[in-house]
């Protein structure tokens, strides 16, 4: 009984505590379903603000409007940042394709992450080319501005032409993004980045190409203000910066020869035995004919290599410039000697000083360039690749004749060789070969043509003629413009480096007695040659059809001091702005938010 008045208890206190906490609740406002329903509202809210916050990113909104850079009152957006972050590297980018297009090598990789990518400061630090281009981004702002200051104060504005060149610019543009099925703002920020639309992209468009303007006329002026007196002046000072030297050159390759056994080095064990008693230049020395100068008396303590031997034994037979030409010929590896088959590969003409400075030796270019040369002197020159024989055939002169320009097509006898080869029907032999049969054939018009020199049949030079010649009917039967002779450089040439895609119609400024394959330079300096002049010529290259541009005003050697002269006095204003704005430019809040951002995009944009 007790028990069951113990329970009762229990229950009744049981349910005042229950109704105690439910009045307390009620009190409180605490509602579980609420509470629930908020918190989901507000996870809600989350998403939402994150997803929005996520397309106003990818559509640039705060690359537009955060600050990155700022020179003077000027503010730059992160927007603005990338895209002179997308120039410098663009720059960058096309530097190193062309070094890679003239000597097989580049130091950057634009396809690669520049963040990934080292390379050495002015002070020899190492550094990123991101960190690069970081710090190129800024001087570049800076001088920018410079040179728009000194457009306003001269009241300098954007000419016609290079209007000309925006407006076309926009329009390829806007094709190209409307094929794509992009707006034209959509498509300038997938190439530049996000935040940058047409308004923008034109506005920073218009002030690099004023920009462009203003220095393209500053740099003139340094080159129009130097007189003649001052040109004088300059080849007095150094004449042998300004004039050139006629030689025979001729290269042993290191490598193959000391790659040979002694035997197949040699012509003769009587060969042999006059090598081996010549006195050889060490590396970077010369030996003048076969005696040694007094410089080299180091140089007889080493132990001469095949190759100098090889050279000196060549260089004691060279008795004329005749007998050069023979015997580079007879010393000429297996696979070389269809080149010097022909005498004028040896033959390098209006050599000048810097050229042999910087691609074989100094001391050879002092050697050469001395006043105590006379023509038939003879040396052997060592280099860590090549062993040089030369004979000069004519000491130091400066050109008086002019340069000139000239447009050509290429129509080269490796292409029409290549095209035949893709026929299933052809009959013409397309093999190159140094012993190819010399024959001669007559054209309809009654000329006659030769494949001597080329390596190719008489059959596949014909076949080039003919391609030629429909190029040249093209261009005579048609308006005979300069402009119209260009575009079918563009279309037809086998001269990617004048002509192509991205070429120059075929033009060729500057020429230079001595730089030119001989048919090519005898056509272009014919004495009776004026503008306009159109022709047809072969070199050992193939069929070029020719048109005359223009001769310049001056001699070669004081186009050369100009030059000179007028790129020092550049170099000097260039180095006085770039120490006139140091520091202008500076980082804002968000620039390290902006390099990341250009960089990922130059990357994505390359690779």
């Amino acid at each position: 009984m007790a028990n069951k008045e113990n329970q009762n208890d229990y229950r009744a206190e049981r349910k005042k505590r229950l109704a105690k906490a439910a009045k307390q609740n009620k009190k409180s406002g605490v509602d579980t379903v609420k509470l629930v329903t908020w918190i989901v509202r507000i996870i809600t809210i989350a998403v939402v603000i994150g997803i929005a916050a996520f397309a106003i990113y990818q559509f640039g909104l705060p690359h537009k409007v955060l600050p990155a850079a700022k020179v003077g009152d000027r503010t730059y957006s992160v927007a603005e940042y990338g895209y002179y972050y997308s120039s410098v590297f663009q720059s960058y980018a096309e530097q190193s394709n062309t070094m890679y297009q003239n000597f097989g090598y580049a130091v950057f990789d634009p396809s690669e992450d520049p963040a990934i990518q080292t390379t050495t400061d002015e002070d020899g630090n190492k550094i990123t080319y991101d960190e690069l281009f970081r710090e190129r981004v800024l001087t570049t702002l800076a001088t920018t501005n410079h040179y728009l200051a000194k457009c306003e104060e001269e009241g300098i504005s954007l000419s016609e032409a290079h209007q000309s060149e925006i407006d076309t610019m926009l329009n390829e543009l806007s094709t190209t993004a409307a094929a794509n099925g992009f707006s034209t703002s959509r498509y300038i920020s997938l190439i530049y980045g996000k935040g940058m639309n047409e308004k923008m992209f034109v506005e920073l468009l218009k002030e690099q190409y004023l920009v462009a303007q203003y220095i393209e006329d500053l740099e003139a002026e340094c080159y129009n203000e130097i007189s003649d007196e001052d040109l004088e002046n300059a080849y007095a000072e150094a004449p042998a910066d300004f004039q050139s030297v006629d030689l025979r050159l001729f290269g042993l390759d290191v490598k193959k020869v000391e790659g040979e056994t002694t035997e197949e080095t040699t012509t003769s064990s009587e060969t042999t035995t006059v090598a081996e008693e010549t006195t050889v230049a060490e590396e970077t020395t010369v030996s003048e004919d076969t005696t040694a100068s007094e410089e080299t008396t180091a140089a007889e303590e080493k132990e001469p290599t095949k190759t100098e031997l090889l050279a000196n034994e060549m260089l004691n037979r060279v008795k004329d410039e005749d007998s050069f030409m023979k015997l580079a010929y007879e010393y000429a590896a297996e696979d070389d000697k269809e080149t010097f088959k022909d005498g004028s590969a040896t033959l390098a003409r209006n050599i000048k000083k810097s050229i042999v400075e910087s691609q074989i030796g100094e001391d050879l270019a002092e050697w050469l360039y001395s006043e105590e040369r006379v023509v038939g002197d003879k040396t052997v020159y060592s280099t860590d690749d090549y062993v040089y024989v030369i004979y000069i055939i004519k000491t130091a002169y400066r050109v008086e004749e002019p340069l000139a320009d000239a447009r050509h097509i290429l129509v080269s006898f490796d292409s029409v060789a290549e095209g035949l080869k893709k026929q299933e029907d052809n009959k013409i032999d397309i093999e190159k070969n140094s012993d190819v049969e010399i024959k001669t054939a007559e054209l309809e018009n009654g000329d006659v043509i030769t494949n001597e020199g080329t390596g190719y049949s008489i059959e596949l030079v014909t076949e080039a003629y003919k391609a030629a010649q429909e190029i040249y009917d093209e261009f005579v039967n048609g308006d005979k413009t300069e402009e119209a002779f260009a575009e079918l450089a563009n279309e037809h040439s086998d001269d990617t480096g004048s002509a192509g895609e991205n070429g120059n119609g075929g033009l060729i400024e500057g020429i230079e007695q001595g730089e030119m394959v001989l048919p090519f330079e005898e056509w272009v300096y014919e004495a009776s040659r004026k503008t306009g002049d159109v022709d047809i010529i072969m070199t050992n290259y193939g069929w070029h059809i020719m048109y005359y541009v223009k001769q310049h005003d001056e001699p070669a050697w004081k186009a050369a001091a100009r030059e000179t002269l007028g790129s020092e006095a550049f170099a000097e204003i260039e180095k006085e702005v770039e120490e006139s704005v140091e520091g202008n430019a500076v980082g804002a809040a968000f620039v390290n938010f902006a390099g990341n951002e250009a960089c990922k995009m130059a990357a994505k944009l390359y690779s």
